[in-house]
C-alpha cells in the first residue's frame, strides 16, 4: 500500500470542492474574447470635437472684442444740479397742521432752499449774504431777468422777519409763500436749462478703451 505525502493528503479534502477540470489546472470555462463595443467613439473623433468647441469658443471671444474695441461708450450726462434744487424746493410743502413751533424754522429753510437756487442760478453766494448784502446781486442779475425785484425782496424780508424776530404767521401764508417760491424757481431753472442747452452742443466723450 503505498504512502501519500503529506502535501498530497491537505490537497485531496479539497479536490472535491474544486469546479471540474481546476484538479488539472484548466480554467472552469473556456476563456472568450471580449467584443468590441458596438457605439465606441474612435478617438479621433473626441479630438475633432474638442478642437471644434474650442475653436468656436475662441471665435466668440474675438467677435465679443472686436464689438467692444468699436463700439462707442457715452459718458453719462451729469444731472442739473438746478433741477436737484428744484425738486427739493418742491418737497417742502408745509405741515397741517402748521403749530407755532414750526413756524420759524419753515420759512428760514424755505428762504435758503430759493437762496440756493438763486446761487446755483446766477453765481453769487446768495446763501452768505444778509438781506442788506442780497439786494444788489438780486436787483443786477435776477431782476434783470424779468422777475420782479420788489416781490423778492419782500419775500426775503417776510422770511426773516418771521425766523429772528418771531412774527406771528399762519399756514396759508406759508403755502403762499412755498407756491410764490415754487413759482420763480421754475421759471430760473427752466430759462437757465434752455440757455445752456442752446450754447453746448452734445459732445460725446467716448471712454477709452484698450
Amino acid at each position: 500500500m503505498s504512502q501519500q505525502s503529506p502535501t498530497h493528503q491537505l490537497s485531496s479534502p479539497l479536490s472535491g470542492a474544486l469546479p471540474q477540470g481546476m484538479e488539472q489546472g484548466q480554467p472552469p470555462h473556456p476563456i472568450v474574447e471580449l467584443a468590441e463595443y458596438p457605439f465606441r467613439v474612435p478617438l479621433s473623433w473626441w479630438i475633432a470635437l474638442i478642437v471644434g468647441l474650442l475653436s468656436l469658443a475662441f471665435g466668440i471671444f474675438l467677435w465679443r472684442w472686436y464689438r467692444n474695441r468699436n463700439q462707442v461708450h457715452y459718458a453719462p450726462r451729469p444731472e442739473n444740479p438746478l433741477l436737484l434744487l428744484l425738486r427739493s424746493l418742491e418737497s417742502q410743502n408745509p405741515p397741517s397742521p402748521f403749530p407755532e413751533s414750526m413756524h420759524c424754522d419753515y420759512f428760514f429753510t424755505l428762504s435758503m432752499a430759493f437762496r440756493q437756487i438763486l446761487e446755483q442760478a446766477y453765481s453769487f453766494p446768495a446763501t452768505d449774504l444778509t438781506l442788506k448784502e442780497l439786494k444788489q446781486p438780486l436787483k443786477q442779475k435776477v431782476s434783470f431777468d424779468g422777475y420782479s425785484y420788489d416781490a423778492m425782496l419782500q419775500f426775503f424780508e417776510r422770511c426773516d422777519l418771521i425766523k429772528f424776530a418771531k412774527a406771528p404767521t399762519h399756514e396759508n401764508e406759508a403755502l403762499s409763500f412755498h407756491g410764490q417760491a415754487l413759482s420763480w424757481a421754475k421759471a430760473i431753472v427752466a430759462k437757465k436749462t434752455q440757455q445752456t442747452d442752446s450754447s453746448e452742443s452734445f459732445n460725446p466723450m467716448p471712454s477709452s478703451s484698450s
